[in-house]
């Protein structure tokens, strides 16, 4: 596992927005927050980066299953 911006191999995730390392165990909980605040946030991964826009569900403009793929809100699980 390479080691994460804070130096620690252990937190291989990095958030962005906060410019914190994180564990990548603990990296689903602190995107929660995110989005319980309503705020777009970009997290590195192991695999890249991933940019989650959560200020739409506080404005009231969506809800969370029309930020699904079109494949999911048709119901198709293939």
């Amino acid at each position: 596992m390479t080691a994460g911006r804070g130096g620690d191999p252990a937190r291989s995730c990095w958030c962005r927005r906060c410019q914190r390392a994180h564990h990548p165990r603990g990296v689903g909980r602190h995107r929660a927050m995110h989005r319980d605040r309503g705020e777009d946030v970009t997290l590195d991964l192991g695999d890249g980066p991933h940019h989650y826009t959560y200020s739409r569900l506080i404005r009231g403009q969506t809800s969370i299953y029309d930020l699904l793929p079109a494949s999911y809100q048709q119901g198709d699980t293939a």
